[in-house]
């Protein structure tokens, strides 16, 4: 039996936190304990989603990876409404989720459960990221632009701090990167980039459960304590590896790598991949696309109104 850290060493008993388990119908289950388990839809048509044992879940990342990279090396042919940086964007974002992807395939026919939460979340971000773009279009791209500048400046002047040669010429340059941009909170806070999408904020509470498994906490550590023998004095047994439920992850996985893969190919002039994943979609019970939330229709109009005006603003300035 799984042995919170935390109990054995405070002085009284913390109410338990429900489970959260991902990519359900909506509603409450209930635990074996007896407390309340909520259940989230996360951008699924919510009446249709079927149970899926982890085992055709795995046959279906698997196949969207391979299907995805069987273009290796080919030329894409894109369909571009703005600009070029939206597709490069979306490129980039798509395949670093594959990538994780891959990973959770991997890890998960290893017998390796304890980090696949850890990847999970980080597809739901490149995941709806990817989606975002496509919705939001330039300006969107731009703002991730923007915030790799602000990242860059920050990490450069910590190594400025302890002494790194030639940091001053690079924060110079690295600035003027971050001036040509146009900076919105969507490219900073993942949370906004949800808040702009239908559906968006139970995505970003299952983001939110999946921290809990990232970061450096007693979290972590309670993945790998067991309660102790009957006969024993230890205060925890220990387990080398964990025993995670990962299935709600792994659908969590699957559902956003189909619609950042699904993004992707309406750029794709060929749309080499839109009737398997079409099926996918399907079977998964996902819904055929998403949409901005009416904030973050919003939002959108926002950006494209200030990039718009910055830009007849430097043309103004730009005249003799």
């Amino acid at each position: 039996m799984r042995l919170k850290l935390r109990h054995r060493v405070q002085r009284g008993p913390t109410p338990a936190i429900p489970a959260l388990r991902p990519f359900h119908n909506q509603g409450t289950e209930t635990a074996s304990a007896g407390h309340p388990r909520p259940t989230l839809g996360v951008m699924s048509d919510q009446d249709t989603s079927p149970h899926m044992d982890d085992a055709r879940v795995i046959e279906l990342i698997d196949e969207l990876v391979h299907q995805w990279r069987r273009r290796d090396g080919q030329s894409l042919t894109l369909a571009l409404r703005d600009h070029q940086s939206i597709a490069l964007v979306m490129f980039g974002l798509t395949n670093h989720a594959v990538t994780a992807a891959a990973a959770i395939v991997t890890l998960y026919r290893a017998g390796e459960a304890g980090v696949i939460p850890t990847l999970a979340r980080q597809v739901i971000e490149l995941g709806v990221t990817a989606v975002w773009v496509e919705l939001c279009g330039k300006t969107a791209a731009e703002a991730l632009m923007a915030e790799q500048s602000r990242q860059q400046l920050n990490e450069l002047d910590e190594f400025i701090k302890i002494g790194m040669a030639g940091g001053e010429a690079a924060l110079e340059v690295v600035s003027k990167d971050k001036a040509w941009f146009l900076a919105h909170p969507g490219g900073r806070y993942f949370r906004e980039r949800c808040r702009e999408l239908q559906g968006g904020d139970r995505v970003y509470a299952i983001y939110r459960a999946a921290s809990e498994h990232c970061h450096a906490t007693t979290a972590v550590v309670d993945k790998y304590l067991r309660e102790p023998a009957p006969a024993s004095r230890a205060p925890a047994s220990l387990a080398y590896q964990s025993d995670d439920e990962v299935h709600p992850w792994l659908m969590v996985a699957l559902t956003m790598l189909v619609h950042a893969c699904r993004a992707f190919d309406r750029l794709d002039r060929d749309h080499a991949g839109k009737a398997r994943l079409r099926q996918m979609a399907k079977e998964i019970g996902v819904l055929e696309r998403l949409e901005l939330s009416p904030a973050g229709a919003i939002a959108h109009r926002q950006r494209t109104r200030a990039e718009r005006d910055r830009r007849r603003t430097g043309a103004r300035r730009a005249e003799p």
